[in-house]
């Protein structure tokens, strides 16, 4: 039902060129409300809560995408909290040591927000990815000391 709701061309997916397995919806979150999309949206947000896709937008994906992050990097990412470009960084170094024929990276992230909450969120969210939240160390500390 799915590919039948998305199968309308103003309703297809593109590809975001800059960033390896990133898609755009073509309508803002505000239209997922329409009765139409309710079963893209209880997907959408079903895959999201399990940790199969991440949403995000695209502008937020440009940092991660700019480092050329590599297997051995290690990365330091303050104000973290949602955690979505974390959840990006750790992709890059796993997607970067798969294509090298290693199954885990020797980089790491260290992801950090000062607010406990916000930190709490950001363990969450990286907690959903599986195996590749070993590779992050989240820390709630003032960034400016």
């Amino acid at each position: 039902r799915i590919k039948n709701c998305i199968s309308e061309e103003k309703l297809k997916p593109v590809s975001i060129p800059f960033v390896a397995g990133a898609w755009q919806l073509p309508f803002g979150k505000d239209d997922l409300r329409q009765p139409s999309l309710y079963e893209l949206r209880r997907w959408l947000s079903s895959c999201t809560i399990d940790g199969k896709i991440a949403r995000q937008e695209t502008v937020s994906m440009i940092p991660v995408a700019l480092l050329g992050i590599q297997h051995n990097h290690a990365i330091l990412d303050l104000c973290a909290s949602p955690g979505s470009k974390t959840t990006q960084a750790l992709d890059a170094l796993y997607d970067d040591a798969l294509n090298k024929g290693e199954n885990h990276p020797d980089g790491f992230v260290i992801a950090n927000d000062l607010d406990p909450r916000r930190a709490y969120v950001l363990a969450n969210r990286c907690a959903r990815i599986g195996i590749r939240s070993t590779s992050v160390m989240i820390t709630c500390h003032r960034a400016q000391k």
